[in-house]
């Protein structure tokens, strides 16, 4: 079912060619089914209307609300991943003047050529063209200098590109290696395409450097080698964003983490090539200018969104990317372009928000879908599909300034709070101040001898990380330290607090201990039992402060639970001070977004 919801707020106002747009964006769901990781648009009845496929289905423009099926629809498995469809790249593949369809599955798949049947009825003709796709963020781009695009991937652990017989595409394509296996045989993230070194010949990115395209494709790529992103992140570019005339790089950081920068191309006195990073965004929204936080950043795409000339990044959250292992995974599923504004001697990216509950998958599509000139951005993820069409009306420019955004203003001091109260009036023990465990309820051996008193212990083992030693950073005296008391990880059990009514809007915590769900903070309705909320650590004893948004159960009873369920490294949890505000706190070192408590919480 298509289904449209309107913006839930004001975007943006841009200036371009002397008038004020404010920008908004309106989601159309196309399926509320996991299908896919990508979506991408074409005219596939050639009625001059642009249509977005998605998974197994493509949707006929102008309003997406009609169907037609390219292959057998089959629901895929959210506690997994697609296993046929993470890509799909549209292009004219055997030169009949329809647009075709090629799809990339799962890591380490074959790409399938779906072969337009020019109106016919029934499912699109299935070609084998390639028989290993890899790396997370491959890409069907124009690379070697002819006018027509190849697949760009590693296959067994080798950067290269995948071209076919033009003559006849359904034929196996052809893989040419750029170097050796130095990558990920089946995964691997972060990739690009993009002319570092200004000699007019595109050259091939990735997380840790660069193969640059020699003069004749008989010679060998030059591999040279920097330090984007350790980790990797996504799709990748070379583009001049300061505007001095040579190749930056943009990059996401850590596909399933955080971080967003740019690296400015700097050279030494003899000429070679280095890059200077510039953050955009981290893990804290002080590491944003405006405040702008948001992990799993698994698609990158580039283009002018506003018409100003200049390309803008688009991005946002991949909801579910590595299901709960991800930190923060259960944060809004949002969508961000950051428009590139240069300065006199800097640039900045400015956010510009553009939706909450769509979020975008492994692939980023941007294109004038609804034919109003406005670029428009299509999705398909865990959530479903999505296309959220562009609009812009011009304003008076004297409103831009309140528009905002504005500026992120770290606070002088965190928000105290209160502590939850019992039916008596009573505040409860949730800080551990009372040095016991007043008020909470212990199952198994997990949280035997807790609280602990004061820091980590000097003695403990494991006390220290490299040069120096860990710190919990608890609030006050008292806090729940899993490894603590026993100094190991075999313990389980749950830890329960007093139920309590939710008689505010928002409510924070500190957490630290195991990045995964089976060592995890669960906020329960005393009534029904049902989980509206849980997080866990990053794996680290650091206790970071978390702030969720208590609007849904609001007047509601509940309690908080620990559980501990994870017997080896990092089985552990460290929690402290649960407290109520009515206005959304901002603490000084919070870490990314405000999370949601919810109802349905298994529902995507």
């Amino acid at each position: 079912m298509t289904r449209f919801l309107p913006a839930l707020i004001l975007a943006v106002a841009t200036v371009s060619a002397g008038a004020a747009f404010h920008h908004e964006f309106q989601r159309v769901r196309l399926s509320d089914q996991y299908f896919a990781e990508g979506a991408n648009f074409g005219d596939f009845n050639k009625d001059g209307k642009t249509d977005v496929i998605a998974g197994p289905y493509w949707y006929a423009g102008p309003d997406f609300k009609a169907k037609y099926e390219i292959y057998e629809p089959v629901e895929q498995n959210r506690n997994s991943y697609s296993l046929n469809n993470f890509f799909a790249f549209v292009y004219d593949l055997n030169g009949d003047g329809w647009d075709d369809v090629l799809i990339n599955g799962l890591p380490g798949r074959p790409a399938h050529f779906y072969e337009n049947p020019k109106g016919a009825e029934g499912h699109w003709k299935k070609h084998e063209v390639f028989d290993w796709v890899s790396n997370e963020s491959p890409t069907f781009t124009q690379l070697v200098g002819d006018e027509r695009p190849e697949l760009v991937c590693t296959r067994q652990g080798l950067f290269g590109y995948a071209s076919p017989d033009w003559e006849n595409p359904t034929k196996p394509w052809t893989f040419h290696p750029i170097s050796g296996a130095i990558a990920s045989k089946q995964f691997g993230h972060g990739l690009g395409v993009g002319d570092v070194n200004g000699d007019g010949r595109l050259d091939v990115l990735h997380k840790d450097g660069w193969f640059e395209q020699p003069e004749s494709l008989d010679e060998k790529w030059v591999a040279r080698k920097f330090t984007f992103a350790r980790r990797g992140g996504a799709q990748m570019f070379a583009y001049d964003v300061n505007g001095d005339g040579d190749s930056d790089v943009i990059t996401s950081l850590a596909a399933h983490e955080h971080g967003l920068s740019w690296f400015e191309q700097v050279k030494d006195d003899a000429g070679a090539i280095s890059f200077k990073e510039h953050p955009i965004m981290g893990l804290r929204p002080k590491d944003n200018p405006y405040g702008v936080c948001f992990s799993e950043l698994h698609a990158v795409e580039l283009h002018d969104m506003d018409g100003d000339g200049l390309k803008d990044i688009v991005t946002g959250k991949t909801y579910w990317s590595h299901h709960a292992k991800t930190s923060s995974w259960h944060d809004s599923a949002v969508v961000y372009w950051f428009k590139l504004v240069r300065l006199k001697d800097d640039v900045d990216f400015v956010p510009q928000f553009v939706d909450d509950n769509s979020g975008i998958g492994r692939l980023i599509s941007i294109g004038d879908v609804n034919g109003d000139k406005w670029p428009d951005i299509v999705t398909a993820n865990m959530k479903g599909a999505y296309a959220l069409l562009h609009s812009a009306r011009q304003i008076p420019a004297v409103h831009l300034r309140r528009l905002g955004p504005h500026a992120y203003v770290e606070p002088e001091e965190d928000p105290v709070g209160v502590l939850p109260k019992n039916d008596e009036g009573r505040e409860l023990n949730l800080d551990f101040e009372a040095g016991s465990l007043q008020d909470w309820t212990a199952e198994g051996d997990a949280f035997k001898g807790q609280p602990v008193k004061g820091e980590i212990r000097k003695d403990r083992k494991f006390a220290k990380s490299g040069n120096s030693y860990k710190t919990a950073r608890p609030q006050g005296d008292f806090w729940m330290g899993g490894f603590e008391i026993v100094e190991n990880d075999s313990g389980t059990g749950t830890l329960s607090s007093a139920p309590f009514k939710v008689t505010h809007g928002y409510a924070s915590y500190r957490i630290g201990g195991g990045a995964h769900l089976r060592t995890r903070m669960e906020l329960v309705l005393a009534e029904t039992g049902e989980v509206v909320f849980r997080t866990h650590g990053r794996n680290s004893e650091t206790m970071f402060v978390e702030t969720v948004d208590l609007s849904a159960i609001r007047g509601m009873a509940a309690f908080v639970r620990l559980v501990d369920e994870h017997e080896k490294g990092f089985g552990h949890l460290n929690f402290d001070d649960f407290r109520f505000h009515e206005r959304r706190p901002v603490f000084r070192d919070a870490v990314c977004m405000m999370k949601r408590a919810r109802r349905n919480w298994a529902d995507f």
